[in-house]
């Protein structure tokens, strides 16, 4: 379809965000094109705020809006978690009042330290969070296993 110049600029800035197409798109662009001018000035001042205060911390790599990110200040420094993208952080924030501790990630794969009694709760939580850490065409899978030691995994 062939759109006036500015719906069609608009609709072609979104296309360039993850997971937006074309259709949904136009769709995004006829939301705000019908929205109030309050609501459509406060998106604006939103994404503004968070490209001009927004950055990475300075000991982790997390994202921040100071120098070093509040879990920084809070945790001890001989605890380290290793992940693919500030994003991904989120997840194991849920966690931080387990006894359970992230060991490891390797591309793709965790390995995760868990007491027995939250290892289901655990799991839940994994899942749900990597399950939609994209928005994807086709459902990303998560497979786990449980195993009592490391040498028992496969």
């Amino acid at each position: 379809m062939r759109y006036i110049e500015p719906l069609s600029n608009l609709i072609a800035q979104l296309t360039k965000l993850p997971g937006v197409g074309e259709k949904t798109a136009a769709r995004y662009a006829y939301s705000l094109l019908n929205a109030s001018k309050e609501d459509t000035d406060a998106l604006i001042a939103a994404i503004k705020e968070v490209k001009d205060k927004v950055h990475f911390c300075s000991v982790c790599g997390n994202y921040t809006d100071n120098d070093v990110c509040d879990i920084c200040k809070e945790r001890s420094p001989k605890v380290i978690c290793v992940v693919k993208e500030p994003k991904d952080i989120a997840a194991f924030e849920r966690l931080k009042d387990f006894k359970s501790k992230m060991i490891l990630q390797v591309h793709d794969e965790l390995i995760v330290d868990a007491a027995k009694e939250e290892a289901d709760e655990v799991i839940k939580i994994l899942v749900e969070e990597m399950s939609n850490a994209a928005k994807l065409k086709v459902p990303l899978v998560v497979n786990y296993t449980v195993a009592e030691n490391w040498g028992l995994l496969k």
